[in-house]
């Protein structure tokens, strides 16, 4: 197996320091306000792999890797931390009915099936012919 182009291992780096920080942080840390660390972190996240998803460049094998990452964060997490992971990341990447579609595996897992509803729930109004839209 051939390794990434240093470009989707900058970018898969930058994601594992960001579920690093998420993942160290307490569940108080998360329930302060969205607007608090762990919110910031996880949009942090949201925005970089809204980066990695619309570079050409990027080898999906980059946006696989901070997908599976995610997941795992979430699995692991309290309510406290998926809820952030949720109202911070994945509803705003939902919003792209394409990224919706991308994570759709979600739906079939027991513990991640219930942040990829919620999140969709939020992201589909976005959609277009969605809500005025």
């Amino acid at each position: 197996m051939r390794s990434l182009p240093s470009a989707s291992t900058a970018w898969t780096q930058k994601a594992k320091h960001v579920l690093r920080c998420l993942q160290s942080w307490s569940a108080a840390a998360c329930s302060i306000s969205f607007a608090g660390l762990c919110g910031q972190a996880a949009r942090s996240l949201y925005h970089w792999f809204l980066a990695l998803s619309s570079n050409d460049a990027v080898d999906l094998r980059a946006l696989d890797a901070v997908k599976q990452m995610l997941a795992e964060l979430y699995r692991g997490g309290d309510a406290e931390l998926r809820n952030c992971i949720v109202a911070s990341c994945l509803e705003h990447l939902f919003e792209s009915r394409r990224l919706a579609e991308y994570f759709a595996d979600w739906q079939d897992d027991p513990v991640l099936a219930a942040g990829y509803s919620e999140a969709l729930e939020w992201g589909r109004d976005f959609w277009p012919g969605q809500r005025g839209y």
